[in-house]
Protein backbone atom coordinates (compact mmCIF):
# COMPACT_ATOMS: atom_id res chain seq x y z
CA UNK A 1 0.00 0.00 0.00
CA UNK A 2 1.82 3.25 -0.74
CA UNK A 3 1.96 5.88 1.60
CA UNK A 4 -0.90 8.32 0.49
CA UNK A 5 -3.45 5.49 0.58
CA UNK A 6 -2.40 4.34 4.45
CA UNK A 7 -3.25 8.26 5.12
CA UNK A 8 -6.35 8.54 3.46
CA UNK A 9 -7.64 4.97 5.07
CA UNK A 10 -6.34 6.20 8.62
CA UNK A 11 -8.70 9.54 7.93
CA UNK A 12 -11.35 7.41 6.90
CA UNK A 13 -11.06 5.23 10.35
CA UNK A 14 -10.94 8.35 11.99
CA UNK A 15 -14.05 9.26 10.69
CA UNK A 16 -15.94 5.85 11.28
CA UNK A 17 -16.49 6.21 15.36
CA UNK A 18 -19.03 9.43 14.72
CA UNK A 19 -21.02 6.72 13.64
CA UNK A 20 -20.94 4.28 16.52
CA UNK A 21 -23.42 4.81 19.34
CA UNK A 22 -23.36 4.59 22.89
CA UNK A 23 -24.21 1.96 25.21
CA UNK A 24 -27.55 2.26 27.16
CA UNK A 25 -27.10 0.87 31.01
CA UNK A 26 -30.91 0.27 31.94
CA UNK A 27 -29.39 -1.55 35.39
CA UNK A 28 -30.26 -1.45 39.22
CA UNK A 29 -26.73 -2.83 40.43
CA UNK A 30 -28.01 -1.69 43.78
CA UNK A 31 -29.67 -4.85 43.67
CA UNK A 32 -27.16 -6.92 42.32
CA UNK A 33 -23.93 -9.25 44.09
CA UNK A 34 -20.91 -7.76 43.57
CA UNK A 35 -20.11 -11.03 41.75
CA UNK A 36 -23.33 -10.41 39.39
CA UNK A 37 -22.14 -6.39 38.87
CA UNK A 38 -18.83 -8.13 37.64
CA UNK A 39 -20.61 -10.33 35.11
CA UNK A 40 -22.99 -7.61 34.01
CA UNK A 41 -19.84 -5.04 33.17
CA UNK A 42 -17.79 -7.30 31.76
CA UNK A 43 -20.51 -8.70 29.25
CA UNK A 44 -20.50 -5.10 28.44
CA UNK A 45 -17.15 -4.70 27.48
CA UNK A 46 -17.22 -7.67 25.36
CA UNK A 47 -20.35 -6.56 23.83
CA UNK A 48 -18.45 -3.23 23.96
CA UNK A 49 -15.51 -4.58 21.10
CA UNK A 50 -16.78 -7.34 19.57
CA UNK A 51 -19.98 -6.89 18.05
CA UNK A 52 -20.29 -2.78 18.35
CA UNK A 53 -17.03 -1.93 18.61
CA UNK A 54 -15.63 -2.11 14.68
CA UNK A 55 -14.22 1.22 14.94
CA UNK A 56 -11.87 0.05 18.34
CA UNK A 57 -10.60 -2.62 16.11
CA UNK A 58 -10.18 -0.19 13.03
CA UNK A 59 -8.37 1.78 14.87
CA UNK A 60 -5.72 -0.63 15.83
CA UNK A 61 -5.84 -2.13 12.25
CA UNK A 62 -5.17 1.52 11.24
CA UNK A 63 -2.38 1.59 13.68
CA UNK A 64 -0.77 -1.60 12.13
CA UNK A 65 -0.87 0.01 8.94
CA UNK A 66 1.02 3.05 9.79
CA UNK A 67 3.31 1.68 11.75
CA UNK A 68 3.74 -2.55 11.27
CA UNK A 69 6.47 -2.26 14.38
CA UNK A 70 4.57 -4.58 16.57
CA UNK A 71 6.08 -2.37 20.08
CA UNK A 72 5.04 0.49 18.95
CA UNK A 73 1.59 -0.51 17.58
CA UNK A 74 1.03 -2.52 21.50
CA UNK A 75 2.32 1.27 23.27
CA UNK A 76 -0.09 3.02 21.55
CA UNK A 77 -2.97 0.33 22.21
CA UNK A 78 -1.84 0.59 25.54
CA UNK A 79 -1.97 3.78 25.55
CA UNK A 80 -5.23 4.39 24.32
CA UNK A 81 -6.72 1.65 25.99
CA UNK A 82 -5.95 2.76 29.47
CA UNK A 83 -7.22 6.90 28.16
CA UNK A 84 -10.29 4.92 26.91
CA UNK A 85 -10.97 3.18 30.63
CA UNK A 86 -10.45 6.78 32.28
CA UNK A 87 -13.06 8.38 29.80
CA UNK A 88 -15.81 4.93 30.59
CA UNK A 89 -15.15 5.34 33.84
CA UNK A 90 -15.83 9.00 34.12
CA UNK A 91 -18.72 8.51 32.07
CA UNK A 92 -19.83 6.33 34.38
CA UNK A 93 -19.69 8.16 37.69
CA UNK A 94 -21.80 11.47 36.52
CA UNK A 95 -17.97 12.55 36.00
CA UNK A 96 -18.41 13.48 32.13
CA UNK A 97 -21.31 13.53 30.29
CA UNK A 98 -21.82 12.97 26.48
CA UNK A 99 -21.55 15.46 23.91
CA UNK A 100 -24.50 15.56 22.22
CA UNK A 101 -23.45 16.61 18.03
CA UNK A 102 -26.15 17.91 15.81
Amino acid sequence: MKNHNKYFFFIFLLCLPGFSFGHSMAYDFSKMSTTDVFWEYFKLGVTHIVPLGYDHILFVIGLFLLNPKIKSVLKQITAFTIAHSITLALAMTGKSTRVQVS
